[in-house]
């Protein structure tokens, strides 16, 4: 009676284990759905000399053009620039980079590519010079950028950005490869969000800024689909950098870095620093999500950079 007592229990468990995972699965295909259908709301697809480039543009003043990461897309910028206290007298203009979203990879699929793509886009919306921002993995094509345009340039600025050759981690293995397999899904970041959020936001996690600010670089992830694209060409492409002479590089640079980024070692900033004249700014214990978890130190040294250049 006892073990049949134990049986009845057991699966008891398992069915309302099954039932619960399988309702928060409905939940995250509902959010996911939504996810998508707001997708377009809020960026344009131009016609360019190099193809079709979607992107987005918000604020006004001196123009900005601010290059997502891996993986992302226009929303990635767009959705924590909202909630940051970036200065509202810029304008920034936010491409998705070739391979993500609705930019087709044959647009652009080296730097050199993307950099001519950027320029592109400049040139259908009319505008001739701009302040270049990257993070991450938006870095070498802001490097191309700036050394194949110089004249169209008028400050650069890299956070916790790629700047020479990148080769993702290798994948963990045992409990920390598993947790890493279930954050590798959709359903996973999803489920994992708060965990994630604690993970790397620690003493700050109840901050609801930072919170929002990872919430949004965690949403523009989904649809993975829509981006997988572009994300694999990333890692192709940045696994085979060479060593640009970045010291040809004569645009005002401000360089900001974790000097604890796991993601994209702080040598990329000290390598990015060779530009003649360029600021380094080291964010003490900084990870790779510096731009969240110090956006006070970090935004106010971008706005009055940036300002003071637009007004040279």
């Amino acid at each position: 009676m006892i073990k049949s007592w134990i049986g009845r229990s057991v699966l008891l468990i398992a069915a309302a284990a099954v039932l619960t995972m399988a309702t928060l699965y409905v939940r995250f295909l509902f959010w996911r759905r939504g996810i998508i259908a707001g997708l377009s709301a809020h960026s344009t697809v131009v016609q360019t000399a190099r193809g079709p480039v979607e992107y987005a543009s918000y604020g006004t003043g001196p123009p900005v053009l601010i290059l997502h990461g891996t993986p992302g897309g226009y929303d990635q910028i767009y959705e924590i620039l909202k909630i940051s206290s970036r200065d509202p007298k810029q304008r920034f203009i936010v491409p998705s980079r070739p391979g993500y979203l609705r930019t087709p990879l044959w647009v652009g699929r080296t730097p050199q590519q993307q950099a001519d793509a950027f320029a592109a886009l400049l040139d259908a919306i009319h505008v001739d010079k701009v302040a270049v921002v990257a993070g991450s993995g938006g870095g070498p094509s802001a490097l191309r950028f700036v050394l194949q345009y110089p004249q169209r340039c008028t400050a650069l600025v890299l956070e916790s950005a790629i700047s020479r050759k990148w080769q993702a981690a290798p994948e963990p293995q045992g409990i920390a490869g598993l947790a890493n397999a279930i954050f590798n899904t959709e359903f996973g970041r999803w489920l994992l969000s708060d965990l994630i959020r604690r993970s790397v936001l620690g003493e700050h996690a109840s901050d609801p800024v930072m919170s929002a600010q990872l919430q949004a670089a965690i949403r523009t992830t989904y649809p993975f689909d829509l981006r997988k694209v572009g994300y694999d060409n990333d890692i192709q492409q940045d696994a085979a950098l060479p060593d640009w002479p970045v010291e040809n590089i004569r645009c005002p640079t401000l360089i900001i870095h974790g000097n604890a980024d796991t993601t994209v070692p702080y040598s990329h900033a000290e390598f990015a620093h060779r530009i003649p004249g360029s600021r380094l700014v080291t964010i003490q214990g900084g990870n790779h999500f510096a731009a969240i978890t110090n956006p006070g130190q970090i935004t106010a040294a971008e706005n009055a950079f940036i300002s003071q250049q637009a007004a040279k």
